[in-house]
C-alpha cells in the first residue's frame, strides 16, 4: 500500500494488502477502504488474489443484502471451512452458525 486516506485507522503505508476494486488489475489502484484488508503473512502472494473477491462477496451478501448488524448471528448450511463468511463475520463482530458439509455428517459416511 502506497498511501491511506483521511480516516483509514486500521491500515497504514507499506502494509502488504489484498482488496478489490476498479482497476485493481492494474499496478495502482485507489479503493474504498472496507475493500482491503491486511494480507497474513502466512498467505503466500499467488493464493492472495484469490481472497477478496471471495470476501467482498461474502461481505456484500451479508451486509448489504442480509443487513446483519454487530452481534447479530447467521446459520450458513452446509458451511465449507475454507469459506469466506467466517472471516467476514469475525471481523464484522457477527455470530457465526453453521451446519457441516455434507460429507462431514456421520450419517453420510460409509
Amino acid at each position: 500500500m502506497v498511501a491511506v486516506g483521511a480516516g483509514v485507522n486500521d491500515l497504514r503505508a507499506g502494509d502488504a494488502v489484498v482488496a478489490l476494486g476498479r482497476g485493481c488489475l492494474a499496478r495502482y489502484a485507489t479503493v474504498p477502504a472496507r475493500t482491503a484488508v491486511r494480507m497474513p503473512e502466512t498467505l503466500d502472494p499467488v493464493e492472495a488474489v484469490t481472497v477478496p473477491a471471495a470476501l467482498s462477496t461474502a461481505d456484500y451478501a451479508l451486509s448489504d443484502l442480509g443487513r446483519l448488524r454487530a452481534g447479530e448471528s447467521i446459520l450458513i448450511h452446509a458451511a465449507a471451512g475454507g469459506s469466506a463468511w467466517p472471516r467476514c463475520s469475525s471481523r464484522a463482530g457477527w455470530v457465526p452458525r453453521s451446519t457441516p458439509p455434507p460429507a462431514a455428517r456421520p450419517s453420510d459416511r460409509f
